[in-house]
């Protein structure tokens, strides 16, 4: 063995026996022009130095194989990690020589683990030490010798090895707690350092995050150092402040980084200082009071949430999108089923250059302030030809804009507003206006004069795009309007005041021809003067306030309005706006009932729905509530080897020695959540497993380090959040209610398996401040909470785990008799119900017509093109299945939702679905390299919903019998993630339903088919009630000896629980 390697190996051993020493860790080697003078059997030379070990390129043989890399720039290496990595029956090295530069040669024998080459694999590898510590714009390695059984092929991973910071896990104390002020450590150094460096490792958000401690000069010696958290600073741009209850670990090392030297940790401890406390983030989310008032009536969504205005000053509206001084219009023509689109420039003053900017945003509206000053060679301008211009004092435009109504409104004091089309093309500008008493079309030239103009409004249609009329509503008589070079500008003796911009032929393209006085101008006269009234009456605010009964919830809107003057003393008109969604759904049907007897129809169709709206204040509207139970079969009290198998995986999950500190709130849900429908299947043993390992997952993840506190900016709403991915172009989060979702539903679908709801009562904080995300980021249109932060709309998976979540929040409040959190969770399921169903009929807007199509269908809404509808034509069918898979359920199949796909658009629209569309597609059964879950998920989804639909036990078994690789013999996450149609395999012939047994346990649900003889224990530490279905009316039936009266009936029938064991016998 070489001497440098066995002195290397040694000190391996020494530091090892101290918990506190350093080790080594594989770095990748920097980027370098790599070759190998023997042919690789697969994959390429650079893989053999890229981090990876697990991309499986190798030679055949490995022994004599070669690899050279040669760098631009020469780096510095002290020492060289190699992996011995491969397959039990592939060969791995046993003997590498090395050369750096024209350096002799070293031979080094190598004796690492061999390590599997999978992603997961911890990194085991051998140090090569060099005979100098060099600068290398070569490096030569050959494999000498080979340890092998079988096969001669093979393959390694070369990087480079570095002293290893000393670490801190802080697993051994539960992570940090919430009376620490700052960490100190005491570190030994044999030499003195320029600076050592802590890092704080956290993390957040799917990414690691590190913030670092920078001490000064020390000398060799002991040294103990007091780190006070705010001494801890980001390690990377665009970085919160540390988040001290996030950390998972501590790493202690030299900040050299060529030549970094050992250190030793002696001792660590937190400190702590009187009076000072960390404040978990679930106790600094926004304060939201549902208590009713005295008449009942209590607080809806909060109007201080920010709804699809959060973060950016982009939005969504009713017709269109507003940004900075841009309105993208966007009009859809039923007859040609084409868009038309075009994006109108729009500025006041002559001042274009931007110098700040700031928004204030509520649930239902934005208002933009904008700073705008002149350009230098403006200004030099001005100076020579109008010097006061430049002295006066200047005010921010301000832009005003709701989901309430389709436009508007822009103040600014400046005299002249312009506005054009951003296409390039130029075009004739037609204005329909009243100047003599009598709306006409005025083509529009260098200059016309306006201080005739008898109405406080006029419409621009440009020739270029005659389907987009633009309505600008006037505070203040304009002097003339002109167009040059493709600008109309509106000019003004004083300042223009305020302008309204709208839409007045709204989501549908105008039809007429500018300049022809008929039918269609005068419909565009008419339009554009009720529109006017209506932006002048600008409906800007919702509170909304609720009442619940045990079916539905009434609701109660309440709008205010920006009323405003103007030159020609025309009345405005105030109205109450019912949200276009929920018109488009009464229209299909879904039955919403109205209790305010003047909404109309406004005749301004918006990318949602029609327009309709009642005159004054104020609207009222029922919502039903959707059923909120899930569904436990019973199991076959026979042997079964398909439920053996499937309990035996589900019962052995364990995750109680991974570390738990990085985990985000998934880890609530995450398999243990659908498996919990399998829970009849179960034989106590493994029951008792199960709850252990659940409970164990709950308690380490309804933790501190679980959560962050997130502030919406223009709103200043706080909340908290654990999963999402960080877009990139924002900064902001992505898929936030999917995961605070998650982290609803996996606890409540927990204390209802296990009865175990004083865990429920403990952790209620930290569940409560997951909920208020749903309510601050709720859209008042589209009725659904953000999928990203910036936005209030949502699509896909995210629609059926936000709705599992606002359920699961429901039931837990209910259940632990929290009423006002119950009140509201129930306002807000019955709420998400309405768009996580409507959007599977949304093309029916755009594209209305019987019956379902063959190539196209609603997958969610979206803030910029209103329904979010999926054409097959457009993507491949690697993609389709799996996202109409996570469009139905997610990730598993979970009654709850799955009855809200069947109550609220019926079994004849899914049966469509299933037998119609479903046939026009791609098969499902077949893996498709496309999926974004996995394979089984597709297939059991369908199949979940085609056994709710009718199909019979046998045609079920058959379809999963074609799966042989996994169908009857999953994988434990397959069985885990699919325990929901694996419990309706099993259970699906017996006609009895469990739906909800209030806080009770069940013990046993059995049906033995042979004597038809159904067995249902249920353990309930207080009087409670069984919700239940049986299909069939059974001979008899008992509990605890005593005779029960049940009938056969599709519609739940609840049972009175005793204290204690109820023991239900039901015969058929």
């Amino acid at each position: 063995m070489c001497p440098f390697l066995r002195c290397l190996l040694v000190m391996i051993c020494l530091l090892a026996t101290d918990a506190h020493a350093q080790s080594w860790e594989f770095a990748t080697l920097p980027k370098a022009h790599v070759s190998s003078l023997t042919d690789m059997r697969k994959g390429m030379p650079t893989q053999l130095c890229d981090g990876k070990i697990n991309d499986h390129a190798f030679f055949s043989p490995l022994k004599g194989a070669t690899l050279h890399l040669q760098w631009d720039e020469a780096i510095h290496i002290s020492n060289l990690a190699i992996t011995r990595q491969g397959w039990p029956d592939w060969a791995i090295a046993s003997q590498v020589k090395i050369q750096i530069n024209d350096l002799p040669a070293q031979i080094f024998d190598l004796t690492a683990k061999r390590m599997k080459p999978m992603p997961e694999e911890q990194v085991t590898f051998d140090v090569l030490p060099l005979a100098q510590k060099v600068w290398a714009k070569t490096l030569s390695v050959e494999i000498l010798d080979i340890q092998t059984t079988t096969n001669r092929h093979g393959t390694f991973e070369l990087g480079l090895a570095r002293l290893a910071p000393a670490t801190i896990d802080l697993h051994a104390v539960q992570g940090v707690p919430l009376d620490a002020s700052g960490l100190q450590v005491t570190v030994q150094i044999d030499k003195p350092v320029t600076s050592l460096k802590c890092l704080a490792n956290a993390r957040r958000f799917r990414k690691p995050t590190q913030w670092a401690y920078h001490t000064g000069p020390l000398p060799a010696g002991t040294h103990t150092l007091d780190i006070p958290w705010q001494s801890f600073g980001p390690e990377s741009y665009f970085q919160d402040p540390i988040a001290p209850l996030s950390i998972s670990t501590f790493e202690l090392a030299d900040s050299n980084p060529q030549n970094p030297q050992p250190l030793k940790l002696v001792s660590w401890s937190f400190t702590k200082r009187d009076g000072q406390r960390l404040k978990p983030a679930w106790e600094q989310v926004t304060e939201l009071d549902f208590t009713p008032d005295a008449n009942g009536w209590r607080q809806g969504i909060p109007m201080q949430g920010f709804g699809r205005f959060g973060y950016m000053a982009d939005n969504g509206l009713l017709v269109g999108s507003l940004s900075q001084n841009q309105f993208q219009y966007t009009a859809y023509h039923l007859a040609s089923q084409r868009k038309v689109e075009e994006t109108f420039l729009f500025h006041c003053g002559q001042a274009h250059v931007k110098r700040w900017q700031k928004a204030q945003a509520d649930w239902t509206s934005i208002t933009v302030q904008t700073l705008f000053d002149y350009s230098d060679a403006m200004r030099n301008e001005l100076a020579a030809k109008a010097p006061q211009l430049i002295k006066n004092r200047r005010t921010p435009q301000v832009t005003h804009a709701s989901i309430l109504a389709p436009g508007f409104l822009i103040d600014s004091d400046q005299p002249s507003f312009t506005i054009q089309t951003q296409s390039p093309a130029a075009s004739d500008v037609w204005m329909l206006a009243n100047l003599t008493g009598k709306t006409a079309w005025i083509k529009l030239t260098e200059s016309v004069d306006l201080s005739t103009l008898h109405e406080g409004h006029l419409t621009l249609v440009w020739a270029s795009k005659p389907q987009l009329p633009i309505l600008l509503g006037l505070a203040k008589r304009p002097a003339s309007i002109s167009l040059k070079q493709g600008v109309v500008q509106l000019n003004f003796k004083t300042p223009l005041g305020r302008i309204a911009m709208g839409t007045p032929t709204g989501y549908r393209p105008w039809t007429g021809k500018p300049g022809e006085s008929n039918q269609a101008s005068d419909s565009l006269a008419i339009s554009s003067r009720k529109l006017a009234a209506i932006l002048r009456a600008y409906p800007n605010r919702c509170q909304m306030q609720f009442k619940t009964a045990l079916d539905h919830v009434q609701i109660k809107e309440t709008f205010g309005h920006m009323i405003w003057d103007n030159d020609w003393s025309e009345t405005s008109m105030p109205i109450a706006p019912v949200a276009p969604l929920l018109s488009f759904a009464a229209s299909q049907k879904y039955p919403v009932t109205w209790q305010t007897d003047t909404i109309a129809q406004m005749n301004l169709p918006t990318k949602y729905g029609p327009y309709r709206a009642a005159v004054g204040n104020e609207v009222l509207y029922t919502l039903p509530t959707p059923n909120p139970h899930g569904t436990f079969y019973l199991a076959p009290q026979s042997d079964n080897p398909l439920m053996a198998h499937v309990s035996e995986k589900i019962a052995s999950y364990d995750q109680s020695a991974k570390p738990w500190l990085d985990r985000d709130c998934l880890g609530s849900w995450w398999l243990w959540a659908p498996a919990t429908q399998a829970f009849p299947m179960l034989h106590e043993k493994q029951r008792q497993t199960f709850e252990a390992g659940y409970a164990d997952q709950l308690d380490k993840n309804l933790q501190p380090h679980t959560w962050q506190l997130r502030t919406e900016p223009q709103s200043g709403a706080k909340y908290t959040a654990s999963f999402g991915w960080i877009h990139s172009a924002t900064g902001t989060l992505g898929d936030v209610n999917s995961g605070n979702g998650a982290a609803l539903f996996g606890p409540y679908t927990y204390a209802r398996t296990t009865g175990d709801w004083q865990l429920i009562q403990n952790r209620w904080p930290i569940l409560q401040a997951a909920s208020r995300y749903f309510l601050l980021s709720h859209d008042w249109n589209n009725m659904q909470t953000g999928a990203r932060e910036f936005s209030g709309s949502s699509a896909i998976d995210m629609d059926g785990i936000g709705y599992e979540g606002a359920i699961a929040y429901w039931q837990m409040a209910s259940k632990l008799g929290k009423t006002d959190e119950a009140a509201i969770a129930q306002l807000l399921a019955s709420r998400l119900a309405i768009s996580t169903c409507i959007r599977w009929v949304g093309y029916q807007w755009d594209h209305p017509q019987d019956g379902i199509p063959n190539d196209y269908i609603g997958v969610g809404l979206g803030e910029k093109n209103g329904f979010d509808v999926m054409h097959f034509k457009h993507h491949s069918k690697d993609h389709i299945i799996s996202e109409l898979a996570l469009s139905l359920a997610w990730v598993g199949q979970y009654p709850e939702l799955f009855n809200l796909h069947l109550w609220g658009l019926g079994k004849s629209f899914w049966q469509d679905f299933e037998y119609k569309l479903m046939n026009h597609l791609p098969d499902f059964r077949i893996n498709y390299k496309g999926n974004r879950n996995n394979h089984p998920a597709n297939v059991c989804t369908n199949l979940y919903l085609r056994g709710l639909l009718g199909e019979s036990t046998d045609q079920l078994t058959a379809e999963l019998g074609k799966q042989e690789k996994w169908g009857k013999t999953p994988g434990q996450q397959v069985a885990m993630e699919n325990a929901g149609f694996y419990a309706l395999l099993m259970g699906k012939d017996c006609p009895i339903r469990l739906h909800d047994w209030g806080k009770a346990r069940v013990e046993q649900a059995t049906f033995n088919s042979q004597t038809l003889l159904a067995q249902i224990t249920i353990n309930s530490k207080l009087p409670d009630q069984l919700t239940w279905t049986l299909l069939k009316t059974p001979q008899n039936a008992t509990c605890n000896g005593k005779p029960i009266t049940v009938n056969a009936s599709e519609k739940p029938q609840q049972l009175k629980l005793d204290e204690g064991i109820n023991r239900i016998l039901i015969q058929y």
